[in-house]
């Protein structure tokens, strides 16, 4: 079975916080979040998100990926929150189906 399109919905911003909407979703659709900030700081990822890959470039850049499977009490948005202020961009991704995403492909050197 193909995996469907997925529904994204993404932002952006500068602080400390870092507070991603969900797209429109449903019970047990795969979620996959993704954070890329400023610097290599230490992010604290809201209760349930499991980290599944995280990039560091030199002490410029970072990007993380996140899963969760959605349930039937999601809110609205999650926030992230990094160590010190940064301009950051994220997103998140709703695929249907459920199950987790085993072969997220991150950087490759």
């Amino acid at each position: 079975m193909a995996i469907a399109d997925p529904n994204v919905v993404t932002g952006f911003g500068e602080g400390t916080a870092i507070t991603l909407t969900l797209p429109i979703h449903f019970v047990e659709d795969q979620l996959l979040a993704w954070i890329s900030f400023e610097g290599g700081v230490v992010v604290t990822p809201p209760l349930q998100w499991q980290l599944i890959s995280r990039q560091d470039y030199l002490s410029d850049f970072s990007l993380e990926a996140y899963q969760k499977v959605a349930t039937g009490s999601e809110p609205v948005s999650y926030t992230w929150t990094l160590a010190s202020s940064q301009k950051w961009t994220g997103g998140i991704a709703a695929y249907a189906g459920g199950g987790s995403i085993t072969n997220f492909v991150g950087r490759s050197d």
